[in-house]
């Protein structure tokens, strides 16, 4: 019987640890959390507007944008926060003006990327373009 209890008390153990490991990795993921809710092209301030949510300590967190290659009419830029460490406390939310300086081409279909599965995808019209037909 002592062998039966002690193979019971080690496979709760396992499944506590298990349970915790779990719930630490949920957290941690929700601690790094953010998302580009949507962007679009602004011709006025020739920039991309895109909506930002996140979870921080502070509203006043920065985002900016490494460009990748252009390759057939498209770029990859990824956002970058300038407080990905900060401690995920409230959510918050922010509209921001994302340059196009230092990208690679125009016109072209920009793809703006934050974290593995969060993107939206805009057209960039080459710098001047007017918008009248």
């Amino acid at each position: 019987m002592t062998t039966t209890g002690n193979s019971r008390t080690g496979l709760l153990k396992i499944l506590q640890r298990a349970a915790a490991a779990l719930a630490a990795a949920t957290l941690a993921g929700a601690a790094l959390g953010s998302d580009l809710r949507g962007a679009r092209y602004d011709p006025a301030t020739d920039s991309i507007v895109v909506e930002v949510a996140y979870r921080g300590t502070n509203p006043r967190h920065e985002f900016s944008v490494q460009w990748g290659p252009c390759e057939n009419g498209a770029v990859v830029g990824r956002l970058i926060d300038s407080q990905w460490r900060d401690e995920a406390v409230r959510p918050y939310r922010l509209f921001d003006h994302v340059g196009l300086e230092g990208i690679p081409c125009r016109a072209a279909r920009v793809t703006l990327r934050m974290g593995r599965t969060s993107h939206a995808t805009v057209f960039v019209p080459t710098k001047g373009a007017s918008d009248a037909s």
